[in-house]
């Protein structure tokens, strides 16, 4: 028969046990939100653009850094352009300029530890707070850029764009291609398990390509393999996102989610069960699936990628943009 002490030793175990397993499955929230500051003109944009670009140091590779693209004064449209995973603005800078050519004024941010040597280990430093502090400061300058403000972004940039769109209810538009709410390799169950692994041991990286490693194939300016840390806070982001979606509607004047049926990276299906709670709660989200016979690869926006299809792409993306704001137009007048 256990002695009372072998009892108590017991639940301690068990009471430890179900601590550090309660510890490993619980979503680790924002430690801080950032508050929105938009700028009230063109002059003050562009001073807290110039601020922006400031943290671009010699580190920092030419093509990425943080891009701002205007007509000189503020025009009646503005777009911020949220970059992926261990990608950076020259992602998006062929898009970026077909925008200021469309009488958009551009901003495309470059997140902390993003844009380094190919080879940098700062990317392990990477933090999910970084990340929306990045994203709000963007939509802060494009305020005073244009009138109307859109923001669109792609895997880890189009949950940023979801988190955008759950948060600031002063920006009217955004569009998330492809976010990154969660990865084919980790089932639904373990995503946050994993995720708080990965945040709990050692860092490590993996090449994203095992064979080719750190052979110049594709982008020059994107890094060749992640960090497992900063992994873990893209896994994080995603349950953030989808956390606060399960609980509550958008907040932005519209919302459109771009889905690439042929992605070998997102969980699409995490991205429609979102979206399907949404319009069962009576918001309306359109979505838009490319066609799957164009067989895109997971960065459909980048044109330096070997397999990229942007002559197919850009054309679609601009012409959602432009629907998107048809119907608000058409939907103020009719106010």
């Amino acid at each position: 028969m256990m002695t009372k002490k072998a009892w108590i030793a017991l639940w301690a175990a068990a009471g430890g046990t179900a601590l550090a397993v309660s510890s490993l499955t619980r979503l680790h929230r924002l430690r801080t939100s950032p508050a929105a500051n938009p700028a009230r003109d063109y002059a003050t944009a562009m001073a807290q653009a110039a601020q922006l670009q400031h943290q671009d140091d010699a580190a920092v590779v030419g093509p990425c850094r943080t891009s701002v693209l205007t007509h000189g004064r503020r025009v009646d449209r503005a777009i911020v352009l949220l970059h992926g995973f261990t990608n950076c603005p020259a992602q998006f800078i062929d898009l970026a300029r077909a925008l200021h050519a469309d009488g958009y004024n551009v901003i495309v941010p470059r997140y902390p530890h993003h844009g380094l040597a190919r080879l940098s280990p700062d990317l392990a430093r990477l933090r999910a707070e970084e990340l929306v502090a990045t994203a709000a400061q963007a939509v802060d300058i494009a305020h005073g850029l244009g009138e109307v403000v859109t923001v669109m972004g792609l895997s880890l940039g189009g949950s940023l764009a979801l988190w955008t769109a759950l948060n600031r209810p002063d920006v009217h538009h955004v569009v998330a291609v492809s976010p990154a709410l969660g990865v084919q390799a980790i089932s639904v169950a373990r995503r946050k398990l994993y995720g708080n692994l990965l945040m709990m041991w050692p860092n490590f990286f993996k090449w994203w390509d095992e064979e080719t490693q750190d052979q110049v194939i594709g982008p020059s300016h994107a890094y060749p393999r992640f960090a497992s840390h900063a992994l873990a806070q893209l896994l994080r982001l995603g349950q953030i996102v989808l956390d606060e979606a399960a609980h509550r509607q958008p907040a932005v004047r519209s919302l459109l989610v771009v889905m690439n049926p042929h992605d070998e990276v997102v969980d699409n299906h995490v991205i429609r069960q979102m979206v399907s709670g949404w319009r069962a709660r009576g918001t309306t989200v359109p979505v838009y699936e490319f066609d799957a016979d164009l067989e895109l690869i997971h960065d459909l926006i980048d044109p330096a990628q070997t397999l990229e299809k942007v002559d197919a792409v850009y054309p679609i993306l601009l012409t959602l943009l432009a629907r998107q704001r048809a119907a608000d137009l058409a939907s103020l007048a009719q106010a």
